[in-house]
Formats: C-alpha cells, structure tokens, sequence
C-alpha cells in the first residue's frame, strides 16, 4: 500500500494507480518484421518495398541473386541510411540504424 502524507495533513493513496498498472497487459513485440512488396508504387512505376514498422524502401541495386533496398526517408534534417537485401523470399535488414538527424 503507498500512501503518503503531506504537510498539510492531506494524504495521497496511490495504491489503485499500482493495481491498474499491474492489470494492464504490456504490449508484445515479437520483433518479427514483415516486409510487403506493392509493385509500381512509386511516381515512375517503380517497386516499393514497406516494412511493417512503416518504412518504405526504393530499389537501391539489383543482382542476379539479389536486391538491395533504401531507405526512401530523406529530408533536410533527417536521413534515413537503413537498407534491406533481399534475396529470393528472404529479407535481411542491414547494420545501419533508421533515423539519423
């Protein structure tokens, strides 16, 4: 039980805010990103690939056995390096992080 008494003879009962915290169900990232290829997305017809985190990534370079994808995130203060090989069905997210200011 956490109650506090104040200087003015006021208490404070926060037991009911530890109970609700407790109820609550934390949310359950199973790290498991899926990736969605939507053909002719973009303003030239190109392929589009989207991550179910909500990036997006263009055609970087393309191999006989695989494509490499790009962050399409670019703006004067934000730079999104991230890439994304893909090889067959298989997607492999590169070392660099998303967002870099």
């Amino acid at each position: 039980m956490f109650v506090h008494t104040l200087d003015d003879g006021g208490v404070i009962d926060e037991s009911s805010l530890l109970e609700d915290a407790v109820e609550s169900e934390p949310e359950v990232d199973t790290g498991a990103v899926r990736y969605e290829i939507i053909e002719r997305a973009t303003q030239r017809g190109n392929a589009l690939l989207v991550d179910s985190r909500g990036y997006s990534y263009g055609v970087h370079r393309r191999s006989e056995d695989s494509v490499l994808w790009r962050c399409t995130t670019r703006s004067s203060s934000v730079k999104c390096r991230a890439i994304v090989r893909q090889e067959g069905d298989v997607f492999t997210p590169g070392s660099l992080f998303y967002l870099l200011t």
